[in-house]
């Protein structure tokens, strides 16, 4: 008996569907990247750690799994004291941060002189623009930093004592 091969024809329509189709999931795989990469990943690694948990489920290893908890627990412990520490020398950064960005206000050379500069260009413009003189606006007043409180003046000192 003869085979009759079919061979189906797209029409226009139906390739054009399943075009916009194959677009339309790309784009959305592209805009949810951001979730769908951490939640491929972690199933990726789940599955590679299929065999080490189901290892640890047996009876013997329950006691493995109880020291590995107090090891973490430890590990816990152990970084605790270091991430005190370093919360603990955040206000020293922020201050340091805060004069820097002070220093660097008052400096001509500095991206914030230059957009001073350009808005003082700005203004002499805008003057001409509506008819008026222009006046000499290059030199626009930094704006003074605020007294230092009462906390931030005991840090200084004993900062300098120390």
């Amino acid at each position: 008996m003869d085979e009759v091969k079919i061979t189906r024809t797209w029409r226009a329509g139906e390739l054009a569907l399943v075009v916009l189709a194959l677009l339309a999931t790309i784009a959305a795989v592209h805009a949810a990247q951001a979730f769908l990469i951490p939640l491929t990943a972690g199933i990726l690694i789940a599955y590679a750690l299929k065999p080490l948990v189901a290892r640890s489920t047996c009876f013997r290893c329950r006691a493995t799994a109880l020291g590995n908890e107090h090891l973490l627990a430890g590990a816990i412990v152990w970084v605790k004291d270091d991430a005190a520490a370093a919360l603990a020398e955040l206000p020293e950064a922020a201050r340091k941060l805060r004069m820097a960005a002070h220093e660097s206000v008052s400096a001509p050379k500095s991206p914030i002189g230059h957009f001073r500069e350009i808005a003082a260009e700005l203004n002499r413009a805008a003057v001409e623009a509506v008819g008026g003189t222009p006046t000499d606006t290059r030199k626009i007043p930094a704006v003074e930093p605020s007294p230092p409180s009462e906390l931030q003046a005991w840090a200084q000192r004993n900062r300098r004592n120390s």
